[in-house]
């Protein structure tokens, strides 16, 4: 699992101003919290934010040695956090990383031992996998999912696990806007997290799940795959 570059944008400013979950122990962290929470009446529940990134290496950061990519708003969250030197992520592809994730499973245990299929009626995550989103929403919180999934689960399954629930692919990277401007889908992903951050109140904690896809190369596509 690895946090992701929000890139240099005023979106990516802005997320490394709001307190976050890291997500190389994002199941830890969830399950720590719960506990918490059902623990301790009187303690306000804190937020949690996962960051998610889709094919990323582990030494694709320059707070982890990369010298041929940029990412000073990772390397702030790492100096101001806690960075981890030795983690495995439970598969190195998409499907299974992602319900492993989600379940705290090994991804046969989750029911995804492999990618799923995008087709319809392509098997997905079984239904009666526990996430770790429907615990949260059960100790009351807002919980909100936006960017990639390749997970697929349906209709039914996301109102369980999510109050809001926004999939953004990566085909094109850069998606036209109905202005008709152009927008890199980490800025879509980043704006969403933050419109659903700035609508909650006080009384009430959120968990949110930012899935960006920026890492991946885009099939078939020689140009433009970073913003």
């Amino acid at each position: 699992m690895q946090i992701t570059n929000s890139s240099n944008s005023s979106a990516g400013n802005a997320l490394s101003n709001i307190t976050m979950g890291k997500s190389l122990c994002c199941i830890l962290t969830a399950l720590g919290i719960l506990h918490l929470i059902s623990t301790s009446v009187t303690a306000k529940p804190p937020n949690v934010i996962v960051i998610y990134t889709d094919d990323q290496g582990t030494i694709d950061l320059n707070c982890y040695g990369a010298k041929d990519l940029v990412t000073p708003e990772l390397d702030k969250l790492a100096r101001q956090g806690v960075r981890f030197t030795q983690f495995y992520a439970a598969a190195p592809v998409c499907s299974p990383s992602r319900a492993a994730v989600l379940t705290g499973r090994f991804p046969q245990r989750a029911g995804v031992p492999g990618n799923v299929s995008s087709q319809p009626g392509g098997h997905g995550m079984p239904a009666a996998q526990i996430t770790m989103a429907e615990m949260f929403k059960k100790a009351g919180y807002q919980t909100a999912y936006f960017g990639k999934t390749h997970f697929k689960v349906d209709k039914n399954q996301q109102k369980m696990m999510f109050d809001e629930f926004i999939q953004v692919g990566r085909r094109p990277f850069h998606k036209k806007m109905p202005d008709g401007s152009l927008k890199h889908e980490t800025d879509i992903i980043a704006d969403h997290a933050i419109d659903f951050i700035k609508k909650q109140s006080e009384e009430k904690p959120f968990f949110v799940t930012m899935n960006f896809n920026a890492t991946h190369a885009e099939d078939g596509d020689k140009k433009n795959h970073f913003p």
